[in-house]
């Protein structure tokens, strides 16, 4: 709490600093991807997604002990 109070002071303390806050997201999502260049198109070639999402569930499940059940279109 002494932390908070001080970074509300406005003390130039490193705990300061290390919250990732959501209205930074797209400011570090862009900075990734100027930095790194990443190819969506090839990473997709490694994850298909049909077994994507079901190791996704399985691993939801196997963790929450969930049970997803398919459903009728």
């Amino acid at each position: 709490m002494a932390n908070f109070r001080a970074c509300e002071r406005g003390t130039r303390h490193l705990s300061c600093y290390n919250k990732f806050l959501p209205w930074d997201q797209r400011y570090y999502e862009r900075l990734v991807a100027e930095e790194f260049d990443i190819d969506h198109q090839k990473i997709s070639e490694f994850f298909p997604l049909e077994k994507t999402a079901t190791g996704m569930l399985d691993l939801f499940a196997s963790l929450l002990g969930l049970r997803f059940d398919p459903i009728q279109l």
